[in-house]
């Protein structure tokens, strides 16, 4: 342990812009030790000791409100969100814990194709154009079908394979 007096040396040489070989020449000590001293910070503080700290009652108002609004405007409840828009200053996990506290739980967002009106009528429109244009349905190849076996696994692999040889496809 390299005594008080001794810090306060190496700190004072370096101010004046003596190398780190120098003054561990000068003062007869390892380089390593004059580094370590130069890099060493006391901590000011110490952490405070007993319970985290809690979510008040004007928090939690402000809190439900916002989730309220992000629910009304349709966009997705998040924790972050929430900390972000309600500038409180607990973390995530307080904040989740409270959450999970008042009976607010997570759930899957339901799944669902987003198309606004204008995406609708462009299909509406390319379907009708292909079938007043006639399209060779024959030839045609839909490569999105899916087949499902609701009675078990069948051999519908095999079937295809030995389908698609026989066609030339």
């Amino acid at each position: 342990m390299i005594p008080n007096d001794i810090r306060n040396i190496v700190l004072y040489r370096r101010s004046l812009g003596e190398s780190i070989r120098e003054i561990a020449r000068n003062l007869n000590i390892k380089k390593g030790s004059v580094e370590s001293i130069l890099l060493y910070k006391k901590k000011m503080h110490k952490n405070k000791r007993g319970p985290k700290t809690q979510i008040s009652k004007a928090d939690a108002l402000n809190i439900k409100r916002c989730i309220a609004y992000q629910w009304k405007t349709g966009h997705k409840v998040t924790c972050n969100k929430i900390l972000q828009t309600t500038n409180i200053t607990v973390s995530r996990r307080t904040l989740n814990n409270w959450m999970l506290h008042n009976d607010m739980q997570y759930q899957k967002q339901a799944q669902r194709i987003v198309l606004s009106k204008k995406h609708k009528c462009e299909r509406v429109r390319i379907v009708s154009n292909w079938i007043e244009n006639n399209v060779d349905w024959n030839a045609t190849f839909f490569m999105d079908e899916k087949r499902f076996s609701l009675d078990g696994p069948d051999n519908w692999y095999l079937l295809f394979s030995l389908y698609v040889r026989r066609n030339n496809i």
